[in-house]
C-alpha cells in the first residue's frame, strides 16, 4: 500500500521519482498514474498538471450542465467554497482545459509520427507537458528511444507544461508582439 501511495503521491506533486521498473507495470495502472499527474497540485504550487481547483471547476460546470438539461429554465450558480464563480474565470478554466487536451493530443499524434506507439508517445507528453520524469512503454527505462526529432517535441512540450499553455501560445499571437 505504502509504495504505491508513494507513486501517487510522486505523479500528482511532479516530484519526478520512480521507484521502480515502470516497463514491468500493466498499462491500466500507468494509465491511472498519467491521469493523477494530469490532475497536478494546488493552485500557487509549481506542480505540474492541470492543478485540483481547474478539475474541480470543470466537474461542477458538467454537474451543472447536466442539471441545466433536466431544468432548463433554472438558473443555477457554481460556488467555490461558498462564494459565486464569475463567467469569464470559468471560460478561462475551460478554455486553459481545451488548450491541455487539444496540446497532449498534438504532440502525442507528433511524436508518433516519429516511430513510437501510442502507449510510448502518449506517457513521454505526459511525463514532459506535466513535469512527471517518469514515462511508460519504450520510455519507462530512459528516453533514449526518443529520435532528435521527438527530443524537439518533447522540448516543446516541457516548455508548453513548465510555462502554462497561455503563456507559450500567446509568444505565437500578433497581439502580444505589437504592444
Amino acid at each position: 500500500m505504502s509504495f504505491s501511495t508513494f507513486h501517487i503521491v510522486s505523479f500528482i506533486t511532479s516530484t519526478g521519482f520512480g521507484a521502480a521498473s515502470f516497463t514491468e507495470w500493466p498499462e491500466a495502472v500507468g494509465f491511472l498514474l498519467i491521469i493523477t499527474g494530469y490532475l497536478g497540485g494546488c493552485a500557487g504550487s509549481t506542480a505540474g498538471g492541470n492543478k485540483i481547483i481547474r478539475n474541480i471547476l470543470v466537474v461542477k460546470m458538467l454537474n451543472n450542465n447536466f442539471k441545466q438539461l433536466l431544468h432548463p429554465r433554472a438558473i443555477f450558480t457554481i460556488k467555490y467554497q461558498g462564494s459565486p464563480v464569475k463567467d469569464d474565470v470559468l471560460h478561462a478554466v475551460m478554455a486553459f482545459m481545451t488548450f491541455a487536451a487539444g496540446s497532449s493530443m498534438l504532440f502525442t499524434l507528433l511524436l508518433m509520427f516519429t516511430g513510437l506507439d501510442f502507449w510510448s508517445a502518449f506517457s513521454a507528453v505526459a511525463a514532459c507537458v506535466n513535469v512527471l520524469g517518469p514515462g511508460f512503454g519504450e520510455v519507462g527505462a530512459n528516453f533514449a528511444p526518443v529520435s532528435d526529432a521527438g527530443t524537439w517535441i518533447l522540448t516543446s512540450a516541457m516548455l508548453v507544461g513548465r510555462l502554462e499553455y497561455f503563456t507559450v501560445f500567446a509568444l505565437f499571437t500578433r497581439t502580444f508582439w505589437k504592444q
